[in-house]
């Protein structure tokens, strides 16, 4: 009966973070067929706020809530607040799918539906680790948390699929395998080694020049990828186990926290980072490449 328990738990949770995780990236490579449907130009200075809201609202939504959703669950019950927060994101899903407006109202339509998804997903994320804590021992902890970190990484990469294949291979590989000996042999050499390793990988992709070769650079991504896959189920492991039974869904929701946060804060990083770049470079290349076909300053200036 427990066997059955735990084996129903570990699938509802590794669904629900399979889901949670594929749509904090999916609209990434939809943007443009999304503001298409909706006749919005992203790009005008008007709409860049759209822009942001689309793209972010989700995360920043999840982020937030997930502390106050990992203590609610602790006080009204786990297993509850997780049906009604996959209830809520199920919902938003299939409201999401529906064409109901066009235009900027269309977006802000689309906006709140992603928020109200998010909160969705808060329930879904800040549960997951506390719910399988509960029912899995201490001996298979790890392994089931490992395989509720991979469902959402999967997610990810599948929500993004540019790039996700040789991404969702390495993940796989490492989660049996690091799903597994952190239960053997202890999570602290391999958290440890893990963020080690993935450092020292960093450290090699910044003197990499801007000509770089692929191999070498493929590589470099591989272990890093590695390197978090071994990092990942024992420290989440060893934080789920070193807490009260009262304080999981808290716990978790912290931990979902951090995590959502570095998401959040690389994507406002990264694209800061290009919009600076690219604003200081792009209109004199462009002169000089109009100037270099030909054209003459009449042409210039309508182009």
């Amino acid at each position: 009966m427990k066997m059955n328990m735990r084996q129903v738990a570990l699938a509802n949770t590794t669904m629900g973070v399979l889901m949670a995780g594929l749509n904090s990236n999916v609209v990434l490579i939809a943007l443009p067929a999304i503001f298409r449907g909706l006749n919005v130009d992203p790009m005008a200075p008007a709409n860049s706020s759209l822009l942001l809201w689309v793209l972010m609202g989700y995360s920043v939504v999840t982020t937030v809530l997930l502390v106050t959703i990992g203590r609610a669950s602790d006080m009204f019950g786990r297993v509850r607040t997780y049906v009604a927060g996959f209830a809520v994101f199920t919902l938003a899903s299939a409201l999401l799918s529906l064409p109901w407006l066009s235009g900027a109202a269309g977006a802000l339509l689309l906006i709140a539906l992603r928020l109200l998804q998010g909160v969705g997903a808060s329930f879904l994320f800040s549960n997951s680790g506390a719910i399988l804590t509960d029912v899995f021992p201490a001996d298979r902890r790890g392994f089931a948390l490992g395989v509720n970190q991979l469902a959402m990484i999967i997610g990810g990469m599948i929500g993004l699929v540019a790039g996700g294949f040789l991404a969702v291979l390495h993940w796989r590989l490492v989660f049996a395998l690091s799903g597994f000996l952190s239960d053997r042999f202890g999570a602290r050499l391999f958290a440890t080694g893990g963020m080690l390793v993935s450092a020292a990988c960093f450290l090699v992709l910044a003197r990499f020049d801007i000509d770089f070769r692929y191999p070498p650079f493929a590589a470099t991504l591989f272990m890093r990828g590695a390197a978090m896959g071994l990092f990942q189920a024992p420290n989440t492991s060893s934080i789920m186990n070193s807490v009260p039974a009262g304080d999981r869904g808290v716990a978790s929701g912290m931990r979902s926290t951090l995590q959502n946060s570095g998401s959040v804060l690389s994507l406002i990083l990264f694209f800061t980072i290009i919009v600076a770049v690219l604003s200081k470079t792009v209109p004199a290349a462009l002169f000089v490449a109009l100037t270099d076909a030909g054209l003459n300053a009449e042409q210039r200036r309508g182009a």
